[in-house]
């Protein structure tokens, strides 16, 4: 039987390069922690066991143990306003009472510790554990950060810092210790030794959180300028908005499990997420519900705080966007290549390419960092009995995949695309 010459084909696919837009979710599943007090939920953090702990700042002020499938396991009332929560290097939980002027420990057990700050009216607000085995504190109202052991040793920092800055979110991350100050609208780092670098932001940005990406770079968002931002260990700032309500409040922000940016929208009652060149999608949650805190769970969904609905929620982080690039082939009818190539990657991306079958020109290759990759060199023809795959990565999105199938009947191709962490061929992501 006469072999059939292969059908020819041409595949244009435009580059895509408008911003993501402002949208509801779709099959945004949210699952309560029940038997939560009917109270504001505040803050959340990962600790011992796999337990996520919880702070409340309403009447009647707690701190909440949970565990990972969403149980609530224990309340423990608390004097003061708890404001943040951590996991400390001694293996309990710390927190700060804003309103009290003091940040606390709490264990497993509900053993309640007290360390008054030594500074009068200083607010503690953001707290976070430092490479060096102490606790970091940023003084809403003294204009200052201050250092507490575990021991509970203070030292209080403030040479520096912006008067009346209002020192706020925190968090260890290279070279040292990094927070916001949003009324100086700048990013702030600080050495165990007290030595400060500033850099400064957008004017009336007013940068709220602050959080360490997988890109090893600092996040944080920006609740006067609805937008976040993104910070490398060197300074190199960018700012991202495209994609945010506008008067959305952008809050909270966190790594997520997807090779994202998870951030929370308080007066838009939204979701935001971020690639790690900026591209971001939202996504609706029930109205008065006002997001704060947002984490990464021990059961690698996110979870989130809302503060005037007084519930915890998780959800399955939604299928990534697929990364935007075009792929452009040409096949003539013998399978000669014309063109096959890749544009519009995004910066971190990479081409690979993927090949089973006795008619395959090669068998393997992968290109890294380029934003536009010509196969054609290396692929001038595809001979029947070869399965070629071309994918196209990048952090933070579903990897785009084409498959072209050659036989005798001619040459097929089909779209697929592959979830972030896994390695499965789908159908479609989001």
């Amino acid at each position: 039987m006469p072999r059939r010459s292969l059908v020819p084909l041409v595949m244009l696919l435009a580059l895509v390069a408008l911003p993501a837009p402002a949208a509801q979710a779709k099959g945004l599943r949210l699952s309560d922690v029940a038997g939560l007090p009917a109270n504001a939920a505040r803050d959340l953090a990962v600790g011992p066991s796999r337990e996520v702990w919880m702070t409340s700042d309403a009447v009647g002020s707690f701190v909440a143990r949970i565990s990972a499938k969403g149980k609530l396991l224990s309340v423990v009332p608390v004097p003061g306003t708890p404001d943040s929560i951590t996991r400390g290097p001694d293996g309990a939980m710390w927190f700060t009472l804003r309103d009290g002027n003091a940040v606390g420990r709490v264990t497993r057990a509900g053993a309640v510790t007290m360390f008054p700050v030594p500074v009068a009216a200083a607010a503690p607000r953001g707290i976070a554990a430092g490479a060096d085995g102490a606790l970091w504190v940023t003084l809403f109202g003294a204009d200052a950060v201050a250092r507490l052991t575990t021991a509970g040793e203070w030292t209080v920092f403030t040479s520096g810092l912006t008067p009346g800055g209002e020192q706020l979110g925190i968090t260890r991350g290279p070279g040292g210790i990094w927070f916001t100050e949003p009324r100086g609208d700048r990013i702030v780092k600080i050495t165990p030794s007290g030595a400060v670098t500033a850099f400064p932001v957008s004017n009336v940005s007013g940068p709220e959180d602050i959080a360490v990406g997988i890109d090893g770079n600092l996040w944080f968002t920006e609740d006067d300028g609805d937008r976040i931002g993104r910070i490398t260990p060197s300074g190199a700032l960018r700012e991202f908005q495209s994609g945010i309500t506008p008067g959305a409040t952008p809050f909270n922000i966190a790594s997520g499990p997807d090779e994202a940016m998870w951030f929370t929208e308080a007066d838009g009652d939204r979701i935001g997420r971020s690639t790690p060149d900026g591209f971001i999608t939202e996504y609706g949650i029930p109205k008065r519900s006002r997001p704060r805190a947002i984490i990464t769970g021990p059961d690698g969904r996110l979870w989130v705080a809302l503060a005037d609905a007084g519930r915890v929620v998780r959800f399955t982080a939604p299928l990534a966007p697929v990364v935007p690039a075009s792929i452009t082939s040409l096949f003539s009818g013998t399978g000669t290549v014309g063109q096959l190539l890749v544009e519009g990657i995004p910066a971190g991306g990479r081409v690979e390419v993927l090949c089973r079958g006795r008619g395959c020109p090669l068998r393997h290759y992968v290109k890294r960092r380029a934003r536009r990759v010509n196969l054609r060199p290396r692929i001038r023809r595809v001979g029947a009995g070869s399965r070629l795959q071309i994918r196209v990565a990048a952090p933070g999105y579903a990897t785009k995949v084409r498959v072209f199938t050659v036989s005798s009947r001619g040459l097929q191709v089909a779209k697929r695309c592959i979830a972030p962490g896994t390695n499965k061929l789908r159908k479609g992501c989001g």
